[in-house]
């Protein structure tokens, strides 16, 4: 768990090398609604828990005006420990944030503009 399900390519359960995986991000820029759209799909299907706390994530990612603090995202979020296991609920919504060191931002502006839409 914690793989963002675009390093899985285009769905045929092959992986893409790591060093592909960025040129595949790339070329998707232009159309990635789509992707979004799937993607978004994909973390819907998990855990009642999981995904309120996914999504209750993401909708603070949004509102903030900057990257999160790791310590921050209990008190924005409103969501307890026990809620946000560890890294879990970021590493669930790899294909929209990720962790860089003790900070959680967005993968990209895109993944921002879609939730925003």
């Amino acid at each position: 768990m914690g793989r963002p399900a675009w390093l899985d390519g285009d769905g045929s359960g092959e992986r893409l090398p790591p060093g592909q995986a960025l040129l595949t991000i790339q070329a998707l820029a232009p159309g990635l609604h789509p992707f979004y759209e799937r993607m978004l799909q994909h973390i819907l299907k998990d855990k009642a828990a999981t995904v309120h706390a996914c999504l209750r994530l993401k909708v603070m990612m949004m509102l903030v005006y900057r990257p999160l603090k790791r310590a921050e995202r209990f008190s924005v979020t409103d969501l307890s420990e026990s809620e946000i296991k560890s890294d879990h609920t970021v590493d669930r919504c790899a294909s929209f944030i990720k962790m860089r060191g003790a900070t959680i931002e967005f993968v990209h502006q895109s993944s921002r503009e879609f939730l925003t839409v």
